[in-house]
């Protein structure tokens, strides 16, 4: 691996349904410490517009680190105070396992993504 190569490109999609009720953080590539920040913020912001409902969509997660799980645990606790609640959608077996062996995967509830039944 050379040093400074690029890391994998991140997405961080964000929608909210029209009545503003449910928002979507739909993420892809490495979320770490370099944009775990960026994410909070956008999941404060469908909080702060209204929504009642946040689901992060880690399906499309290639990596995850702690700066990724504090993030997600405090957008979590976040919403809580507010008397709203943040989810997941199950990522990648890699993904699930972090979340597993760090003991937070226990602290979410997983929804379906739209679609599957």
């Amino acid at each position: 691996m050379q040093q400074g190569a690029p890391s994998a490109e991140f997405v961080c999609d964000v929608r909210a349904d029209a009545g503003r009720s449910v928002g979507v953080v739909r993420l892809a590539g490495e979320l770490d410490l370099g944009v775990a920040g960026d994410v909070g913020a956008a999941v404060e912001e469908l909080l702060d517009a209204g929504c009642a409902h946040v689901v992060v969509d880690l399906r499309g997660l290639s990596f995850l680190d702690s700066s990724g799980i504090n993030m997600l645990v405090a957008a979590r606790r976040s919403a809580e105070r507010r008397r709203r609640a943040v989810s997941l959608i199950r990522g990648p077996r890699h993904v699930q396992r972090v979340l597993r062996l760090t003991g937070t995967e226990s602290l979410f509830t997983f929804v379906a993504a739209e679609g599957d039944g």
